[in-house]
């Protein structure tokens, strides 16, 4: 028990993530803008010149796709590890039914340029993108697009985010930041403080979120509509956020810049980077491991190493830990079908699962490994589906609070 409890002091005075940065060979030289990742070791990059590059061993090596495209390709999302889609200049739109090994072109029904795209991460045939004075949506996969909210041609959106199949966020130049919550029939406009332009918006679920941009600029919301500046210490331009929970946060940008968090922005840390190349996005897994894509055809990745004060962890044991990622696949064989936490011994406890909207799929009183454990099933006792599922662990006694995340594959 006392090695718990001292376990416990030492989480909370860890200092921010860190890092171990690798440079990977990309295989090309133009800018990487944009990376979508389904899991810890399957994802994409897309980039300019059509450039479309593929990873199943998590960054560490990168296979060049043929996307039949010489656009430059702006933004990627994939609903699975077969499904997804590219957007680019010209209103160039690049869907895959195979993981990317081979990439078709719709028609999106515009010339603009377009920056991001994102799908209902419950339903595939929901989709938004957005660029140059233009919002599209479809709700067939991509096959058909129409165009939403009329936009003065001055404005571009860099950056759209789809909760769910109603609802959306999308931000860009001169601080305009749009909302919709019945699948783009109405945008309503929020104030950011700030005339700006910012080119991410990352929601963690329908009420917490950050948007960042020019000159160092980062918003907060925590109610879904209120958006408060944080203190960057920066002013250089942030390009792309990405968190893991809703206190731990990565930021790049210009430069090189990176930023990071562990009290959910409250205090933004300037981290050092082996690079002084525009980075372009990011993608953040867990306390010391992340990928970047940057100018150039640099991808950086952090493969995870061990924390500060981890010779005094070493009693704290995760049988559920296989090589540097948490998994569970329930299929019956014996192996990794039931998630494993560290209790022995331990005082009342409680569980709460959350997918990757943010939505409490389980709830779990006095976890004990044995009978009363997750298995991969909803509160309802259904399987849930594949996907990246994260979860708080809370010992109230000693008032000990734990936020992780695990994969699940079946």
């Amino acid at each position: 028990m006392r090695t718990f409890v001292f376990f416990c002091l030492l989480l909370t005075c860890r200092s921010y993530a860190q890092f171990s940065w690798h440079l990977q060979n990309s295989g090309v030289t133009v800018h990487l803008n944009s990376t979508c990742f389904t899991s810890k070791t399957v994802g994409w990059v897309a980039g300019d010149q059509g450039a479309i590059l593929h990873t199943t061993d998590a960054g560490m090596n990168w296979i060049l796709q043929n996307s039949n495209e010489i656009n430059d390709l702006n933004g990627i999302t994939f609903f699975d590890n077969t499904t997804g889609w590219c957007v680019g200049d010209n209103g160039v739109i690049l869907k895959t039914h195979d993981g990317g090994t081979s990439w078709q072109a719709l028609s999106s029904g515009v010339t603009n340029n377009l920056y991001s795209i994102s799908c209902s991460y419950l339903d595939p045939n929901i989709l938004w993108a957005c660029g140059d004075a233009t919002i599209l949506f479809s709700s067939d996969g991509g096959s058909s697009w129409t165009q939403q909210f009329n936009l003065p041609n001055s404005v571009v959106l860099y950056s759209i985010e789809a909760l769910n199949s109603n609802e959306a966020w999308t931000v860009g130049e001169q601080g305009v930041a749009l909302h919709t919550v019945d699948s783009g029939v109405n945008w309503v406009i929020h104030t950011t403080l700030f005339a700006d332009d910012y080119f991410d918006v990352n929601m963690f679920n329908g009420s917490y979120g950050w948007m960042v941009g020019d000159n160092g600029k980062i918003n907060n919301t925590v109610d879904g509509g209120t958006w408060l500046p944080q203190t960057s210490n920066t002013t250089e331009h942030m390009h792309a956020i990405s968190f893991y929970d809703t206190l731990n946060a990565v930021i790049v940008g210009h430069n090189g810049t990176l930023l990071q968090t562990s009290d959910g922005g409250f205090n933004w840390n300037i981290q050092s980077f082996p690079s002084p190349e525009n980075l372009n996005d990011v993608i953040f897994f867990d306390d010391s491991t992340a990928v970047v894509v940057a100018d150039n055809g640099k991808i950086y990745r952090s493969p995870g190493n061990v924390p500060q004060n981890s010779p005094d962890t070493t009693a704290i044991d995760d049988r559920n830990q296989i090589g540097d990622y948490n998994l569970i696949t329930p299929n019956g064989d014996g192996r990794n079908d039931l998630l494993y936490l560290n209790l022995k011994n331990e005082p009342e406890n409680i569980f709460i699962l959350y997918n990757r909207l943010g939505v409490e799929v389980h709830r779990i009183i006095n976890y004990d490994n044995n009978l009363v454990v997750w298995d991969g099933t909803d509160k309802n006792g259904r399987p849930l589906c594949s996907s990246t599922y994260f979860y708080v662990f809370k010992i109230p006694e000693i008032g000990f609070v734990k936020s992780d995340w695990v994969e699940l594959i079946r």
